[in-house]
């Protein structure tokens, strides 16, 4: 049975992009305004909603909340204008899934469609685990763990120890970072972007990179190039979740490298982020994963003390 989308949107270009890459394996549904996509998600499940920010800016959270009351399963992507960052940082503060920055390309979209599944799957094993350790006053927050939504779940949560627990990984200044890239010129862009907000290690192999990881075994994200001297991208994506578990892993690479992506993302990556990218891509991506990081740590610190 083929998954369903519902289309919020009303520019004819990107329309016609999103149903010549999504027909041959979703149902897709089409509206033009806010007002038609709420009867539409109120008379039918959908698996993803792709909504315009332009369509549902006037009320974010009133739209969030209509699709997770409808369809708690859905999964929120918005179509955000390029460079757009502070708008950006809103739709993720109020509870969306994910972002596709306007215009896209195609390989950009139908990896977003593929990695919004896979991550569902290898999230969905980590939250059932945590449930039969936690008391159900928490499943709401073990719940909010892939969401993209950057807001606080100890602002619901009645438990003073898991309060006091993830507050004090959130109150973190400066979270670390590995970088591992042997580009010399993105080495230096990343510095120039990074380094004032955190601390940034960079590994130009693959062996330095697990090396780090021995040494720093606070890492909380590392962003990964596929193509690497000593080894292949894939191989080290799995030995840095063999010796991390909880690490967040995000693959950077290049669109024809799209099969290896995948690859990565079956067996333990979270996301990529793809060459050549903005700032905005990568500071989104990168508070989203710590975010989830120090989420995951919070909650099995928590279920430790019980």
């Amino acid at each position: 049975m083929k998954q369903s989308i519902l289309l919020l949107e009303t520019d004819p270009q990107i329309i016609d992009q999103i149903i010549r890459n999504t027909r041959d394996h979703y149902d897709i549904c089409v509206v033009h305004t806010l007002h038609e996509g709420v009867e539409a998600f109120s008379k039918q499940t959908f698996s993803i909603i792709l909504a315009s920010e332009s369509l549902i800016n006037s009320d974010y959270v009133s739209f969030f909340d209509r699709c997770s009351q409808t369809s708690i399963s859905s999964d929120i992507i918005v179509l955000i204008e390029e460079n757009n960052f502070q708008s950006s940082i809103d739709v993720m503060l109020k509870g969306a899934s994910g972002l596709l920055v306007k215009p896209f390309f195609d390989d950009e979209l139908r990896t977003t469609l593929r990695m919004t599944t896979l991550n569902k799957k290898h999230i969905s094993v980590f939250k059932e685990s945590l449930k039969k350790r936690l008391p159900k006053g928490m499943w709401d927050i073990v719940e909010s763990m892939d969401e993209q939504s950057l807001k606080h779940p100890f602002e619901a949560s009645h438990e003073p120890t898991f309060t006091s627990i993830f507050k004090q990984y959130m109150s973190k200044k400066k979270p670390t970072l590995l970088i591992v890239e042997d580009d010399p010129n993105l080495q230096d862009t990343y510095q120039v972007l990074l380094s004032k907000k955190y601390s940034v290690l960079f590994a130009k192999t693959g062996r330095d990179a697990i090396q780090l990881l021995d040494k720093h075994p606070l890492i909380e994200v590392a962003l990964v190039d596929i193509g690497l001297p000593d080894m292949s991208g894939e191989d080290l994506v799995v030995s840095l979740k063999e010796k991390s578990p909880l690490l967040e892993v995000v693959v950077v690479s290049a669109f024809r490298d799209l099969d290896v992506v995948m690859y990565t993302i079956q067996n333990g990556a979270s996301d990529f982020i793809p060459k050549p990218f903005i700032p905005s891509q990568l500071y989104l991506k990168i508070e989203k994963y710590l975010y989830r990081h120090r989420l995951k740590t919070s909650l099995l610190r928590y279920a430790e003390s019980l």
